[in-house]
């Protein structure tokens, strides 16, 4: 009985020196995190295309107006309303989603397809980066 009686009170103390120090840790974070301070510099931005993101968008147009056309094709096979706009972000996953898909497309479209996937996965990083920078 006395066994048990030492084992709590001693349970009991470790429980309690545990949270105090869980307390204390907690506040020095807390105070660690206002004193963070972002320079721009610090700041890794993805890598893009050469270009303005306008200027890439007009250029990917018509370079994979093959593509597009499969995809807006498999859209509606697949009866998905999406807009066929580079700065959708549902339609860059839907892109990119394709990229796997070789049951879908001869392997002749799967090639235009898998060129796409690469651009829209450089493209991206155009709305990335504004993220980053706000």
């Amino acid at each position: 009985m006395n066994f048990k009686k030492t084992w709590l009170i001693v349970g009991t103390f470790a429980l309690g020196f545990s949270l105090m120090g869980s307390a204390a840790s907690a506040e020095t974070n807390s105070e660690k995190v206002a004193d963070i301070q972002i320079n721009a510099s610090d700041i890794q931005f993805y890598n893009v295309l050469p270009g303005k993101s306008a200027e890439v968008k007009e250029k990917a147009l018509i370079e994979h107006n093959d593509a597009i056309n499969l995809v807006e094709k498999q859209l509606n096979k697949d009866g998905i309303a999406i807009k066929t706009d580079l700065d959708n972000v549902e339609y860059q996953k839907y892109v990119l989603s394709l990229g796997t898909s070789f049951e879908l497309f001869s392997a002749e479209d799967m090639k235009k397809i898998v060129e796409y996937v690469k651009f829209i996965d450089w493209y991206e990083n155009y709305e990335l980066n504004v993220q980053l920078r706000t």
